[in-house]
């Protein structure tokens, strides 16, 4: 039997672990992550919080137990109140299936900042209460004229808060 946070090999390679069970622990391998997996509301963290724990950018494969820090992306807020710095950990699911990375902190998408938009850009009843990264459709207001335009709202560099980007041109009439 393999100890916890292990599965057996697929392939043996020791003549003991031909047969199943497992009885030695050389027949086991550790249960693996892949951090790069993570949801999207999850950025690596650029900025290492703790110099004891690697930012999962720099990490290929994390081992059970094992764990990476993570922050949540920009345009995205912590759930949790706090920071929105976090840690990445491997957990064990189902010795069959892997590991499951699982994060310390939830992120959730901002709303998007449309109130200090200028007059002239007229939003869609879509753009009410949208959250990062998604779209509504953007025309000009009254007295001005110019494209329509499908804007995106995008979080802004290092913060929790969004704003439309992709504005339309619009010039006075």
């Amino acid at each position: 039997m393999c100890p916890m946070g292990t599965t057996p090999l697929l392939t043996p390679i020791h003549h003991e672990c031909a047969s199943y069970p497992c009885t030695t622990q050389d027949c086991c391998e550790p249960i693996t992550c892949d951090p790069t997996r993570i949801f999207p509301k999850f950025s690596p963290d650029e900025l290492n919080p703790n110099e004891l724990t690697p930012p999962c950018a720099e990490v290929n494969t994390l081992e059970t137990f094992q764990s990476c820090a993570i922050k949540c992306a920009d345009g995205f807020k912590s759930t949790n109140g706090g920071s929105r710095n976090g840690l990445l950990v491997c957990s064990v699911l189902d010795p069959k299936y892997g590991g499951l990375a699982v994060p310390s902190i939830n992120c959730e998408a901002s709303v998007c900042e449309t109130d200090e938009l200028d007059s002239k850009f007229l939003l869609a009843e879509s753009c009410i209460n949208i959250k990062t990264r998604e779209k509504c459709t953007v025309s000009c207001g009254v007295g001005y004229r110019g494209s329509t335009s499908l804007a995106v709202c995008k979080g802004k560099k290092n913060a929790d808060t969004s704003s439309l980007q992709n504005l339309p041109e619009c010039k006075v009439v």
